[in-house]
């Protein structure tokens, strides 16, 4: 699996003669699910569709379990989910005064071999056809890896 980026280009704010700027921006591929998951186990590794599936199903179970018990919930290798209490501010109503209330969290925290992998993933340009100021060399490699993307920031968080 790789991930799909394009870019953006607007005008510069700050430049008085309008000099556009270019910016990279991730494209949302949706939610992965169990299908997509086991689909991939089993086209990458060879592990057939219904082992896959309890596996994941069980990982899934291990994962909520521990983290409805107030509990970090490790994944060697990749990472671990961590359940977070943060306090928000919740307007009051007319005349009233603001609540603070907490609310429960899932933060995930990648492991050191997750990270290093996502440096190395592989990153495909999705061209933007209505624009016409796009190269349209068909020839140039669209395949990059992260290095060679000026700032491409990925951030991992899930949320309950």
């Amino acid at each position: 699996m790789g991930l799909k980026y394009r870019k953006v280009k607007e005008v510069n704010p700050l430049d008085p003669e309008g000099e556009k700027i270019e910016r990279y921006e991730v494209i949302d591929q949706g939610v992965v699910g169990t299908d997509e998951i086991v689909k991939e186990m089993e086209e990458r590794f060879g592990i057939p569709v219904k082992k896959s599936k309890n596996v994941v199903k069980l990982l899934v179970k291990y994962i909520k379990v521990r983290l409805s018990q107030g509990l970090p919930a490790p994944i060697p290798t990749f990472g671990t989910f961590v359940p977070v209490t943060k306090k928000v501010k919740v307007p009051g109503r007319k005349g009233k005064k603001d609540k603070i209330v907490e609310v429960r969290e899932i933060e995930f925290i990648p492991s050191p071999e997750l990270e290093e992998r996502l440096q190395n993933i592989e990153l495909e340009e999705v061209k933007d056809e209505t624009d016409p100021t796009e190269n349209t060399d068909s020839t140039q490699d669209q395949s990059q890896t992260k290095e060679n993307l000026p700032n491409l920031q990925v951030q991992v968080k899930f949320k309950k």
